[in-house]
């Protein structure tokens, strides 16, 4: 305990000018989790901003070897993932204490959106699509990543997502005793409270509330609340939607919020006192027209009366 007094990482003082790895430099504290603490810190190498996470001294209550396993298999996660995640700069060790430092993300958490409840349909739709892609990149990379919910998805100005925490993320077909009946009440699969295997359907299954929180107050189309509530469905039933079925709806609510959007064709304004002398002038042309040509057949008519007499 005097060790972890010293590095500051478990203390509740702000842990300012505090310096780790004789490179970062703590500034504030960002969260406080069952599994780490998390700072904002800055990089005396790059001179840019940072995030130090350490593992906590009482990780969920494990034993220290399981908590330091999911400790490192976060590390190896952001490691293998490329895309809208924090990337992992380093991990290390200082005196008896891990710690990771990933990349800071400038945004707002969807959480803190939904609750100002200030969100437009249009950011609403972008956010969804840009989460179904960050997801489908997870599952791409053959893993599960077991706690998506609002405080996780970090959504930047364009309302692209960043997914944020990949400590309850692991391969698939693998089940980690340590990470076992972990999760995150609201969000986290039956499955996931009994402790039982996940498989992707179960982050389907939180993408779906967090897609029914996202959409509650908005006009969106039926079949969008119908595809959230069947991936709601139990286990076997769930896993007959896939990402592909929620990306489809989300694409047809977008289409159908443009289609809205699409001003309503207007005829330019006309003054009917100008288009009455028009159109009369057109008459008057027309029948001069007429005229002359009756004239000219009756001319021909007579020339040719005098040819034959």
């Amino acid at each position: 305990m005097e060790q972890e007094h010293k590095t500051g990482f478990y203390t509740n003082e702000r842990p300012l000018d505090l310096m780790i790895g004789g490179r970062f430099i703590l500034q504030a504290q960002l969260a406080r989790t069952a599994m780490s603490h998390v700072f904002r810190a800055y990089d005396c190498h790059t001179g840019t901003v940072c995030v130090v996470k350490s593992l906590a001294p009482t990780a969920r209550g494990l034993p220290p070897d399981d908590a330091l396993l999911a400790f490192l298999r976060e590390a190896a996660t952001l490691a293998q993932l490329d895309g809208p995640f924090p990337r992992l700069v380093t991990i290390n060790r200082e005196q008896a204490h891990w710690y990771m430092v990933q990349t800071y993300i400038e945004g707002q958490t969807l959480d803190a959106i939904l609750e100002a409840k200030s969100l437009t349909e249009a950011r609403a739709l972008t956010i969804a699509a840009s989460l179904i892609q960050a997801l489908s990149l997870v599952h791409q990379a053959n893993l599960i990543y077991g706690d998506l919910h609002p405080g996780n998805v970090m959504v930047q100005a364009d309302g692209s997502v960043i997914l944020l925490d990949m400590g309850l993320a692991r391969p698939c077909a693998s089940d980690p005793p340590e990470l076992r009946g972990i999760g995150t009440p609201g969000y986290a699969a039956p499955e996931q409270y009994a402790g039982l295997p996940l498989d992707q359907s179960s982050d389907i299954y939180a993408l779906s509330l967090v897609l029914t929180d996202l959409f509650a107050d908005l006009n969106v189309p039926e079949v969008v609340h119908v595809v959230l509530a069947q991936a709601q469905e139990p286990l076997q039933a769930r896993r007959r939607v896939g990402l592909a079925d929620i990306r489809r709806v989300v694409d047809i609510a977008q289409r159908n919020r443009r289609r809205r959007a699409q001003p309503v064709p207007t005829l330019p304004a006309v003054d009917l006192r100008t288009a009455r002398r028009q159109r009369a002038q057109q008459a008057r042309i027309i029948g001069l027209c007429i005229i002359t040509m009756l004239a000219i057949l009756v001319l021909a008519g007579l020339a040719l009366g005098g040819v034959l007499a």
